[in-house]
């Protein structure tokens, strides 16, 4: 649908500096551009004089939890955090252009112009800098709403209940998880979340923004049901500017995508699905365009990322990606993937200054001729995702590093082959793969971490994550530093704030559990010589002790007392799991 040109000369602001703008417009027209094509183009300003926002009052564009989050990573509140002059995009909006969204942080906004009059008016205002063309038209796909209906879910067995604690604590046992997860349960223990879920670490408290394509079924599909009913879906939004175009205000009636990589962190379905984070909250943001790829959606994301830092989010999670568009001009080159030349990328880099932790997939072009890692995932402030195997091995399209000025990339590997997510039709199985679906996955585990270590920065969470991974020693640019366990990185945490030396000596004889508690994909793995075990107390960089086989005898652990009365160590057979341990009194 195309909107006619039209000039609002009844709307035209009153004020003085308003009319001296339209007027050096109008004086310094001279004839139609006849290069001019009709569609989106990107309007940056000169400045952000005149606002009526102001630094001293943040509350007017940031939420509360925004604020907070920079006080409390002691993050300046400047004048990149003040909205694009609103004087500004409405005079451009009185030559007949539409706007789509704006963009604070690089000072610019999309708008849709159809004629070249309209153009030569606008690009000649004293308060735009330029006047670039980004993408033609939108494009817009039908509903596609088609949805296999699951039962209800009346009950479950996963049972939270109000404490004194600073969060809540999940009652259930390790057998009851193993039931409940289903077929999940394969990519939660390969990323170690069990413990964390079992102690109630579920991403409580920790708010999520899913930027991506549509949101198919969300709004209807049992699995996102919790989600809805405990109010953790706090808004959604399409910052395309799709409505401005087309009968629609709904995310969730086209794109399956989006809902896909959203069941993967908080999906919710007894026996079936559980997600890394189902416990999180949610803000869901549509800025992809599946119908075409121009460098008009990298805009889109950082509308949305601004929208998700004004909202207060954690963390970000991201299963998009680019390099290549339709417009083969506007295409990057593998020079410009140095973590500062894309414009996506360098918005994430403002993103994560902001105090956000950006988690995103590598690509998956892998096997194809590019190769590398996409915008912007080459941003050193992002937590490349690769995607891995059920047992650790990287896929064939899982995009490679280094970024083009020689750092490693991807950062960490998940599971992104035949994980069990949620298909188009509402369906719950093992299907599909992409870096795409090992994204979410991760950005689950630093939404439990983050909540049971709140006072941790972003960066930090990053690092734990990497500092986990099972290549951490060796990392390249295949795997980075593998793949990350939860529980691991809970172990460098809990040993360095939470364990007092108190000179109590335990020996392995004194658990009667510990042969029952080594798991390896949910079941119970029997102790043989070709087993090599490495405890670690999570007190240092190095396991405290090596096994080769099952003779344990005269081996004492380190002398440890924590608060509490648990101790807490990981174990690993080529890869980590878990166990939890109550000693004896």
């Amino acid at each position: 649908m195309r909107i006619s040109f039209y000039y609002k000369h009844n709307q035209m602001k009153k004020t003085i500096s308003l009319f001296c703008f339209v007027l050096v417009a109008v004086l310094g027209f001279s004839q139609t551009d006849t290069t001019f094509v009709e569609g989106r183009y990107r309007i940056s300003f000169t400045d952000k004089k005149n606002s009526p926002y102001s630094i001293d009052r943040p509350q007017e564009f940031l939420s509360q939890r925004a604020i907070d989050r920079r006080t409390q990573f002691n993050i300046p509140i400047t004048e990149q955090d003040i909205p694009v002059n609103p004087q500004y995009l409405s005079v451009v909006s009185d030559f007949g252009a539409v706007l789509c969204n704006s963009s604070k942080w690089f000072n610019s906004a999309i708008f849709f112009i159809e004629t070249a009059l309209s153009y030569n008016e606008i690009a000649k205002l004293s308060f735009v800098d330029k006047v670039e063309y980004v993408a033609p038209a939108i494009v817009y796909k039908k509903d596609e709403r088609k949805l296999v209906q699951q039962d209800t879910i009346t009950s479950t067995p996963l049972q939270i209940v109000e404490t004194s604690n600073k969060s809540d604590e999940l009652k259930a046992t390790v057998n009851d998880l193993v039931n409940l997860y289903g077929r999940s349960c394969t990519q939660n223990v390969q990323l170690g979340t069990f413990m964390s879920h079992i102690e109630g670490h579920m991403g409580q408290n920790q708010l999520i923004a899913v930027i991506d394509a549509g949101f198919l079924h969300v709004d209807s599909a049992a699995v996102f049901q919790h989600l809805w009913n405990d109010n953790r879906i706090l808004f959604t939004r399409d910052v395309t500017g799709t409505e401005k175009f087309f009968d629609t205000t709904s995310i969730f009636q086209t794109g399956s995508h989006g809902m896909m990589v959203l069941s993967l962190i908080g999906g919710f379905y007894p026996q079936k699905l559980v997600g890394t984070a189902p416990m999180a909250n949610f803000i869901l943001i549509r800025s992809e365009e599946e119908e075409t790829e121009y460098i008009v959606e990298e805009d889109n994301w950082v509308t949305a990322a601004e929208l998700a830092d004004s909202a207060g989010a954690n963390i970000i999670s991201t299963s998009l990606g680019y390099s290549n568009f339709d417009d083969k001009k506007q295409s990057h080159t593998y020079a410009q993937m140095d973590g500062n030349t894309a414009r996506i990328t360098i918005g994430a880099d403002i993103a994560s200054a902001k105090g956000m932790l950006l988690v995103n997939s590598a690509g998956n072009s892998g096997d194809e001729p590019w190769k590398y890692i996409t915008s912007p995932a080459d941003a050193d402030s992002v937590l490349t995702v690769g995607a891995c195997k059920y047992n650790g091995k990287k896929t064939k399209f899982s995009s490679f590093g280094p970024t083009s000025d020689g750092r490693i990339k991807p950062d960490v590997m998940a599971l992104g082959l035949f994980p069990t997510i949620v298909v188009a039709n509402g369906e719950i199985k093992n299907a599909s793969g992409g870096t795409s679906f090992s994204c979410p996955l991760v950005a689950g585990c630093c939404a439990t971490l983050w909540e049971e270590f709140p006072d941790s920065s972003a960066q930090a969470i990053k690092r734990l994550m990497m500092r986990s991974g099972d290549r951490y020693d060796k990392p390249n640019n295949k795997y980075g530093h593998g793949v990350p366990n939860v529980t691991k990185a809970r172990c460098y945490c809990y040993g360095k704030v939470l364990y007092d030396f108190l000179a109590t000596k335990y020996t392995l004889s004194d658990y009667d559990t510990f042969f029952n508690q080594v798991w390896e994909n949910g079941k119970s793995i029997f102790l043989s010589e070709k087993y090599v075990f490495e405890v670690n107390t999570g007190m240092g960089e190095n396991p405290s002790f090596i096994v080769k086989g099952n003779d344990f005898s005269n081996i004492d652990l380190p002398e440890i007392a924590e608060k509490g009365g648990k101790l807490v160590f990981y174990v690993s057979y080529k890869k980590t799991f878990a166990i939890k341990i109550q000693p004896k009194k």
